[in-house]
């Protein structure tokens, strides 16, 4: 296949950019060059061992006439160059960049994979889908676009690998009570302030219950100080442990005993995923994107910025191990029907090789 230029935000420990990470591993020996552009992050340094070349850019979230100039330029001068075939935009603000670019390259290809709902701007944004072969990664997510005619928008589900690196890591050693884990960066987004007022009411309602609730993420905007404040509020330092950014999530899913994710909105999340994958299950909000991978089946699906409905949830999971053996049973088997990294690889592989 011909050279592609991946556009992201940010390559750090969002959904996003693990897919596009993927896409770069799992192609990288069937396009002749891949490139990425974003304002960085923690998995810049994997795209530089995959021999996977990054160009680092400003945030393109920046609308800024100066910042939208320097990073255009730069970005041109890259297809240019190398003579870049194809673009495939992950971040709604690249779309800017790649019809701007598509005016002084006419063949250019340009691929937008939507992986977030937005309900602002819908009038620009739909301008900007204007020749663009659009992936949708959920079914809410596609109906969320701002087009009169979906019929063409392709629906991939995200998937996941599964790393081959096992061990039991070294923040969960030592604790034998249940251990719950929230995939999440801490931003308000992810609901974390609910969660921690559903841990606070199953301290005070089950007290000879022996549970901690793992943090994995990296913080925004500073809203990790905002949580820890809580915690010493709530008085349950003793059941909340931040971890921070973690690239192995696998081997702290596969030493939990489940997960939650109490976010407010979404596209259509890969922590599921994670979990299913790993023979977990969750307690999710029921929301878009969500509701998509999560049910009464394989998870628990729990009112969003409800802390007693998602303490009623995690509850259910604290005290019942059938519930949550036959929950995990259905997970599994959730992820190899639906979301395999085997057929989200298989379907992009359609995708790129059809706009050659």
């Amino acid at each position: 296949m011909s050279k592609i230029l991946h556009i992201s935000r940010t390559m750090g420990q969002g959904g996003a950019e693990k897919i596009v990470f993927q896409l770069c591993e799992e192609f990288k020996d069937e396009f002749s060059e891949i490139y990425v552009a974003s304002r960085g992050g923690h998995l810049v340094n994997a795209l530089e061992k995959h021999a996977i070349n990054h160009l680092t850019i400003d945030d393109i979230e920046k609308k800024t006439i100066s910042v939208l100039l320097k990073n255009f330029l730069q970005l041109n001068k890259l297809i240019k160059k190398h003579d870049i075939g194809i673009v495939h935009i992950h971040h709604r603000m690249g779309l800017v960049y790649a019809q701007m670019l598509r005016l002084f390259n006419p063949k250019l290809k340009v691929i937008y994979t939507a992986h977030n709902i937005f309900k602002d701007n819908y009038f620009l944004y739909k301008l900007l889908l204007t020749k663009v072969i659009c992936i949708a990664v959920g079914k809410g997510v596609k109906d969320s676009l701002p087009l009169k005619n979906k019929k063409h928008v392709i629906v991939i589900y995200n998937g996941v690998r599964k790393p081959e690196d096992e061990y039991i890591p070294t923040e969960l050693k030592g604790f034998e009570g249940t251990k719950i884990l929230c995939i999440a960066r801490l931003s308000e987004q992810k609901g974390h302030k609910y969660l921690l007022d559903s841990v606070k009411q199953l301290k005070d309602e089950l007290p000879e219950n022996d549970f901690k609730v793992y943090f994995l993420g990296e913080d925004e905007h500073g809203h990790e100080h905002v949580l820890r404040e809580l915690v010493a509020e709530y008085k349950i330092s003793n059941k909340i442990e931040f971890l921070g950014y973690k690239k192995d999530v696998h081997n702290y899913i596969n030493d939990c005993d489940f997960a939650v994710l109490p976010s407010l909105w979404e596209g259509f999340p890969l922590t599921p995923i994670e979990v299913f994958m790993n023979k977990r299950t969750i307690v999710a909000t029921d929301i878009k994107g969500t509701d998509e991978i999560v049910n009464e089946s394989n998870g628990m699906l729990v009112t969003p910025a409800d802390a007693i409905s998602l303490k009623e949830g995690m509850k259910k999971l604290l005290e019942n191990l059938d519930l949550r053996n036959a929950k995990e049973e259905q997970a599994f088997i959730s992820y190899t029907n639906n979301f395999s990294f085997e057929r989200f690889v298989s379907q992009y592989r359609e995708i790129y090789k059809d706009k050659e």
